[in-house]
């Protein structure tokens, strides 16, 4: 069994959290980004604020509900639930915070899914909503479990099983997406349906019907995690930053962090 690695967390705003991480298998790589296990210590009830992305945060959770509230949306209150990609930040509130999450890839949701992503987007959904039976044995298998190895273990194993055979995009998409993430969220749309062979509109509506966002919002959200994750590591001056996630100048990398973060660049910096 892999070794997990656990690492102590301290977050004036998010409280304090032990996360208990798993090498990801080789075989789900093009279905799931990561997933880890998690324990949360928050002021109760308390919460935080999700920032967007172009993953779909799968949640098993093993102590109450969760309220997820998007701008200017009512509250969605689940257990354990699978979300959409959302394109601005989201509130999510609880008494306690301890599970797992399986950040999915917008191949895997589609996979896991059999299509229709894009009914997801903006939205989170209980699992039993979504997966029917399928999200009742995971919360069964991961929740009698003894330990965070086998927690892990076990929902590692559904995975594969579920994308063993899963249901795969129009190949059209599918070549978009990766380019997509080779290039870094730099390849402009033209060059996309290009390689595609559609128009960049015919590109646009398929993508958002099959992954749940249009190429360009896509590209947009891989460059802005890489530049939010270089912001929080690095330590390097934001507009070299922004010239190395690809950005015109730091001006509009900022804009992307106000859209997706409601924040700017520097309140990530370490320190």
């Amino acid at each position: 069994m892999p070794e997990l690695a656990a690492r102590e967390v301290a977050d004036d705003d998010n409280g304090s959290w032990t996360s208990h991480v798993r090498p990801l298998h080789p075989a789900l790589a093009r279905y799931v980004a990561s997933y880890h296990g998690y324990t949360q210590r928050v002021p109760s009830p308390g919460g935080f604020w999700a920032t967007a992305t172009h993953v779909l945060p799968l949640v098993v959770s093993l102590e109450g509900h969760h309220s997820i509230s998007p701008p200017g949306a009512r509250p969605t209150v689940v257990d354990s639930f699978l979300a959409g990609i959302h394109r601005r930040v989201v509130r999510v509130e609880a008494t306690a915070f301890c599970g797992i999450q399986v950040n999915l890839t917008p191949l895997g949701a589609f996979g896991l899914l059999g299509g229709g992503v894009g009914e997801l987007a903006g939205r989170a959904e209980s699992l039993d909503a979504t997966l029917d039976g399928r999200g009742r044995r995971l919360v069964e298998r991961v929740g009698n479990a003894s330990s965070w190895e086998e927690r892990l273990e076990q929902a590692e194993q559904v995975l594969l099983a579920w994308f063993d055979d899963a249901p795969r995009p129009s190949p059209e998409v599918e070549m978009a997406w990766e380019s997509i993430v080779a290039g870094r969220g730099r390849s402009p749309v033209e060059d996309l349906a290009r390689e595609c062979g559609w128009s960049r509109h015919h590109l646009g509506r398929r993508m958002r019907e099959e992954l749940g966002a249009s190429p360009k919002l896509l590209s947009r959200m891989v460059r802005f995690r890489l530049a939010l994750d270089m912001v929080r590591r690095s330590g390097r001056p934001l507009a070299e930053i922004a010239a190395a996630a690809g950005y015109s100048d730091q001006a509009h990398m900022n804009c992307d962090f106000r859209e997706f973060t409601g924040r700017s660049p520097g309140s990530f910096a370490p320190g």
